[in-house]
Formats: C-alpha cells, sequence, structure tokens
C-alpha cells in the first residue's frame, strides 16, 4: 500500500509575479519622482508663460518645456529592472547647474535628494 503527493513545481509562475510585483514598485517610485522634479520647477518659476525673464535667465515657457519633458522609461535586462528618469530639454544642464550668465537652479538633483526616502519606501512595498 502506498500514498503519492504530488506538487507541481510552479516557480516561474511565481518568479513571474514577484517580477510583475517588482515593476510595479518601480513604476510608482518612478513617477512618484517625475511628479515631484514637475513640482519643484513649477516652485522654481510661477511666473506667467508670457512673463519675461530676467537676462541670461530661462524664461516660464522654457520652465514648462522642461517642466513636461520630464519622463522614465523601466528596462529589464533579466537580471535587473532599471527606471532611466531624466528629460532631453537642452536646457536642463543650464538650469541645473547654471552657466556663465545664468544662476543654478537646481531641480533635479535636489528632489532625489528630498524624495530619497519616500523613493526606498515605494520599492519596499510601503505605502506612502
Amino acid at each position: 500500500m502506498s500514498f503519492h503527493i504530488t506538487y507541481k513545481n510552479d516557480i516561474s509562475k511565481a518568479i513571474n509575479g514577484i517580477k510583475e510585483e517588482m515593476e510595479e514598485r518601480l513604476k510608482k517610485a518612478s513617477i512618484h519622482f517625475v511628479k515631484e522634479t514637475q513640482k519643484k520647477l513649477s516652485r522654481e518659476h510661477s511666473g506667467s508663460k508670457t512673463q519675461r525673464a530676467t537676462a541670461g535667465e530661462a524664461t516660464a515657457a522654457q520652465f514648462e518645456a522642461l517642466k513636461s519633458s520630464m519622463q522614465y522609461q523601466i528596462n529589464d535586462d533579466e537580471e535587473q529592472l532599471i527606471s532611466a528618469i531624466g528629460t532631453d530639454s537642452e536646457i536642463a544642464p543650464s538650469v541645473e547647474y547654471g552657466t556663465s550668465s545664468m544662476a543654478a537652479r537646481p531641480f533635479f538633483h535636489p528632489v532625489k535628494e528630498e524624495q530619497l526616502q519616500t523613493i526606498k519606501d515605494l520599492l519596499a512595498g510601503k505605502k506612502t
């Protein structure tokens, strides 16, 4: 007499579920960072779009375009998920770091520092 218990190994399904959850967390953290960066840009230049900038300064329209250009892209290389967050705006480096004729108005790195714990919490699946 014998009794057999069979358990179907469904590890790949479990792994896929974990990966989907990780991707969702990364997406939430990325969206959070983009939105916080956009808020920072709004605070940096809250004038009207037609307001003239002082000499060498970015205009309100340029700030608005920079704000709108913030984006993220999640890449999966099978070993890790990577979210590339940024902008392709040509004025971004000048605003972030300044130029010889324009004072720096950092918007990217300060948000990264301010939001680091929230991003870590989102990646860990904690409610924020």
